[in-house]
């Protein structure tokens, strides 16, 4: 099963790959890439179903930063803790207040 840290950058490099290589195709790369992502998710809530909410946002967050150009180490944090149910520990870092829409 794919990892956080998997499913972020795999989502965002797609679309930086995509923005450098071939800009004009950026739109179809994320419907054709959501339909992978659809393929991960349905298996992740068939298999581990309390990752399903982690893993989602995971992937959107890596398309949301891919198509502001965001690149370089991300912080996962709390995505991890989330993840982790270390409910304590999140509720201490800093909330993520960044939105791009498709």
């Amino acid at each position: 099963m794919p990892t956080l840290i998997y499913l972020y950058y795999f989502s965002r490099n797609i679309i930086l790959m995509c923005r450098h290589f071939k800009p004009e195709r950026v739109e179809e790369t994320v419907q054709r890439f959501r339909r992978v992502a659809n393929i991960w998710l349905d298996r992740i809530k068939e298999k581990a179903p309390a990752r399903w909410d982690t893993a989602y946002e995971a992937i959107e967050r890596g398309l949301t930063d891919g198509l502001a150009g965001i690149d370089g180490k991300a912080d996962l944090s709390e995505l991890a803790l989330r993840e982790r149910g270390d409910i304590e520990a999140v509720a201490h870092l800093e909330p993520r207040t960044e939105t791009v829409t498709v």
